[in-house]
């Protein structure tokens, strides 16, 4: 079996954080009678963002920072954002991302600065850091930061020192006010880990369902099941992943032996997803509880299949394709499960279950081969479908 693969992230919904409410009455800045900070020097401000303040737990990246200028006379600034080190900005740790000349906008409008295509995974607590490129003498300064003195907030801090000890809350200088610094931060999902089980009793009808997986560019485990004689994954094994696709091709006689459907069970009990193809399981087994089955029929056969539920509504499938004999069954779920597909009398054929019913786990089981679907662009369909539903 091959070793797991790493979990990428991908991108989903955004949501702006913010400790303000938008609204400005003053800025602030810094001077420095001309000073040029060092690359190793910190003059500024930086806001503390705490995810799970805002009752975000799971993962997120940065999608886009706004920042709000009430002066603006200089050309750039510098643009970090530090993990969580301790009590101040982490200055002279690793950045989890540093511009050092972003350009100034105008005063008075949200500048936006997109780096949603660089996936910056956030840690719960994380600090947006403006510090200054130059220093201008006297005053006014090269920009001032907005703020709203009616709102007090503990989260801004600033560097009047240029090292890391010289954060400090500025509410110790009178300014312990919202200021003009937003971000947006996005979902990142976890793409899931696969173990596809070829259970197809040595029919070499597995490259269907891998050539939809390459198709779609999901990766996976495989786990090849030649005869009844050989060691099937466990519940345990089949919990190191997300979801497990298990089919059993044109076996008809030892589709799952006894400790199969024991370990399934368990695995489905502790939260487990699966897919599983099995055009006679139910001939094989009868209708075992974890599948669900109210009534079935054995070998009604499927020359179409057709989406009549919210997995694959709108899709319609001829299966012919003739690359397992065709003894697709009629299925009828029982009040835990819902019909997902039916084929062209139009009888029921396939179903599926998740804890909106009231169950632990997600199954979604087809009575008819999947590999006998004609076309390779539907297959991928489905694939896509049920992958994206579990």
């Amino acid at each position: 079996m091959a070793p797991m693969r790493p979990r990428p992230f991908t991108p989903a919904r955004g949501e702006t954080l913010y400790y303000g409410d938008g609204t400005f009455d003053g800025s602030l800045g810094i001077t420095g009678a001309g000073t040029v900070p060092g690359p190793d020097e910190t003059f500024g401000f930086a806001t503390y963002f705490v995810l799970s303040d805002f009752g975000i737990t799971d993962p997120r990246k940065v999608g886009t920072i706004l920042l709000q200028y009430g002066v603006v006379n200089g050309t750039d600034y510098r643009l970090y954002v530090w993990d969580d080190a301790g009590t101040v900005p982490n200055s002279h740790g690793t950045h989890l991302y540093v511009d050092m000349a972003v350009p100034l906008p105008a005063p008075d409008v949200w500048q936006e600065i997109d780096l949603s295509a660089l996936d910056i995974v956030l840690p719960d607590s994380f600090w947006i850091g403006i510090c200054y490129n130059y220093m201008s003498a006297g005053t006014p300064s090269d920009w001032y930061l907005s703020y709203n003195s009616a709102i007090a907030d503990p989260h801004t801090f600033g560097n009047l020192g240029g090292t890391a000890a010289d954060w400090t809350w500025l509410g110790n200088f009178g300014y312990g006010f919202a200021f003009g610094v937003r971000v947006v931060v996005e979902e990142v999902s976890v793409t899931p880990t696969i173990l596809y089980v070829d259970d197809d009793d040595d029919a070499t009808v597995s490259g269907y369902f891998e050539t939809s997986f390459s198709n779609l560019g999901i990766a996976y485990d495989i786990w090849v099941v030649i005869d009844s004689s050989d060691v099937t994954p466990d519940a345990a094994v089949m919990g190191t992943y997300d979801i497990v696709v298990w089919t059993t091709g044109d076996d008809y006689s030892s589709t799952f032996v006894d400790n199969d459907t024991i370990e399934v069970a368990n695995y489905l009990a502790g939260g487990g997803k699966m897919w599983l193809s099995s055009e006679d399981i139910l001939y094989d087994l009868g209708p075992v509880s974890w599948l669900h089955v109210a009534s079935y029929s054995s070998d009604v056969g499927c020359d179409a299949a057709t989406g009549v539920g919210p997995i694959m509504m709108g899709t319609s499938f001829a299966t012919t394709g003739g690359v397992v004999f065709d003894y697709s069954d009629e299925i009828s779920p029982d009040a835990f499960a819902w019909t997902e597909m039916q084929n062209e009398t139009p009888v029921d054929n396939t179903i599926a279950m998740d804890p909106t019913t009231g169950l632990s786990y997600s199954l979604f089981f087809n009575a008819f081969a999947f590999e006998n679907i004609d076309a390779e662009a539907d297959r991928d369909t489905m694939m896509e479908r049920v992958i994206s539903w579990l």
